[in-house]
Formats: C-alpha cells, structure tokens, sequence
C-alpha cells in the first residue's frame, strides 16, 4: 500500500552506501514502510550478506552488477525467517569447490529473479523442513555441485531458469510440492532427481 523507499549502493562511491551489507544494517524495513535497495554497476566483494523482510535487493541487471564472494567462509546471500524479500537483476559468483551456496533460504518465500548465479557447492538451497514457497524464476544457473537443491517439506516454483554444467545435478528436489516447469536443463550430470 506505500511506496517503497528508495537506498543507492554504489561500488563508486557516489550512492550512500558502498556495500550491499552496510545498507542494510542501515534500515529498518517493514510491511508500511518497505525498501527498495538499489545496486549500481560494480563488483561488490562480500558475503553473508542477512537480508531483511520488506526488502527488495535491486541489481543494475547481471551483465553489469555483481557479487562476488571472497571466501568460501559463508553463503553469499541468507534469508531465514523473513517476509517479502525479492532479489533481482544480479551476477552472484564464487569458487566453484567451495562448501556453501550462492543464496540459502530458510523458512521464507523470497522471489528470487533474473539473476546468475555461478560457482559454488549449491547455486539456491531451500533448507528442509523450513515451510518456504519461494519463486525461482528465470535465472541462469551454472557451475555448481547442486544447481538447486530444496528441502522437505517446501513448496517452491521453479519456472524458466536456464540451468547447465552443474556436477552433480541441476535441480535436487527434496520437497513434497515443488513446481517444476519450462526450465532449460541441459549438461548437468543429472537434470532433476527426484527424493522421498
């Protein structure tokens, strides 16, 4: 019902904050009083990064706007517990040996859109048991372990997302309710494999 509020991340240092993670730290989100953070082109070298509800993390678009993760010390994106979260419009890469995920969601509903993500254990991983419906819609994602791994018990939409060259698979589905439907899944050493 209000319009979101808008906050500039600049790596160039002409927005009013210089990383993604300080500017979060810096607001105080809710459901009438949402945000908007808008991310300029850049590489921005950070990870667990804890994103808040009412939040919608904004890239400039995935050719221009990226996160990159120093370490494999940690995912690069956490949403638990949180409500109304959307991230959009990022490159979100790393090693590709590394032990953690591009984007760990637990016990949330994020939508998460027209993104890349590439090179690490698990590209998106929907923790079991947490009750999460997220959307994963039109992203590209490549060069993991687990393209896509979900959890017991979670219910998420996975529609139009070009997923390749992931070494163990492409979607790993866990969940009892996924939707599963007009994905690309090509050159992964499984395309989905289905548990339980």
């Amino acid at each position: 019902p209000n319009p979101a509020r808008e906050v500039i991340v600049s790596a160039a240092g002409d927005g009013e904050y210089s990383t993604i993670s300080a500017a979060l730290a810096a607001i105080t989100p809710s459901s009438t009083n949402p945000y908007i953070i808008k991310v300029m082109p850049g590489t921005y070298t950070e990870n667990n990064i804890v994103m808040k509800s009412y939040v919608h993390l904004q890239g400039s678009g995935k050719d221009v706007t990226v996160i990159e993760s120093p370490s494999y010390s940690n995912y690069v994106i956490r949403i638990e517990g949180r409500t109304s979260v959307a991230i959009s419009g990022f490159t979100i890469s790393g090693g590709a040996s590394g032990s953690y995920g591009g984007i760990y969601i637990s016990n949330s509903s994020p939508n998460i859109e027209n993104n890349a993500i590439t090179g690490h254990d698990s590209g998106i991983e929907i923790y079991q048991y947490s009750s999460s419906s997220p959307k994963i819609i039109n992203n590209t994602i490549s060069g993991h372990r687990y393209g896509i791994l979900t959890g017991i018990g979670n219910s998420p939409l996975i529609t139009g997302n070009y997923i390749e060259g992931n070494s163990n698979v492409g979607i790993r589905d866990d969940s009892n309710d996924s939707v599963i439907r007009e994905n690309n899944i090509i050159g992964n050493y499984n395309g989905i494999s289905v548990y339980g």
